[in-house]
């Protein structure tokens, strides 16, 4: 392999594993922000329910 073939293996792998950390990261944030947006819907629901039950 030459030199330039290399350095573009390089880049490449470089890159892939860059973009797979990058993508583990915002998945992860994106969890943790769609679970802190759905707890108040949950309290609500949780508060219906048990208003609908003492009727």
């Amino acid at each position: 392999m030459t030199d330039l073939q290399s350095e573009r293996r390089r880049a490449l792998m470089f890159l892939c594993m860059g973009n797979s950390l990058a993508t583990f990261i915002l998945a992860g944030l994106g969890y943790i922000v769609r679970r802190q947006m759905q707890r108040p819907v949950s309290t609500l629901a949780r508060q219906v329910t048990g208003a609908n039950e003492h009727r």
